[in-house]
């Protein structure tokens, strides 16, 4: 069992063989999916910030990252966002679904105690890294 902090009120999540089943009870599509979701858009913005980094230290010298450079990765990342916020959330739902029994609220008032959503939030990490450590 973790806990995590989204805003600010704290959840504890936990994962086991059950979260496996329920998230295809409650979603209607295996856990997987949504992970390998997940997989993909960390692994396209990281390519994309790579690609972008080299092209602009071609010349071989190093320079801060530009406006422009932050706008182009943003825009990339733009792409797959609604993908990757929808796992995310139905992942992190799940956890804490398994970690607080069947009497836990249904996922569209999990969303609604949610007041902002932020890519760069550190409990996006943490999800993230305690998925991959239990299923993959």
């Amino acid at each position: 069992m973790k806990k995590i902090k989204i805003c600010d009120k704290e959840y504890e999540i936990d994962c086991n063989a059950y979260t496996y089943i329920q998230f295809k009870k409650v979603f209607g599509r295996g856990i997987f999916k949504d992970i390998q979701v997940m997989k993909d858009f960390f692994a396209e913005r990281f390519g994309s910030a790579v690609e972008l980094k080299v092209e602009e230290n071609s010349d071989g010298k190093e320079t801060e990252l530009s406006e422009e450079y932050n706008t182009k990765l943003n825009k990339d990342i733009l792409v797959n966002i609604d993908d990757y916020i929808e796992a995310l959330t139905r992942i992190t739902y799940i956890l804490i679904y398994t970690a607080n029994n069947e009497n836990y609220m249904s996922y569209e008032n999990f969303l609604k105690e949610i007041p902002r959503l932020s890519i760069d939030d550190d409990w996006i990490l943490e999800v993230t890294e305690f998925t991959v450590e239990k299923f993959c």
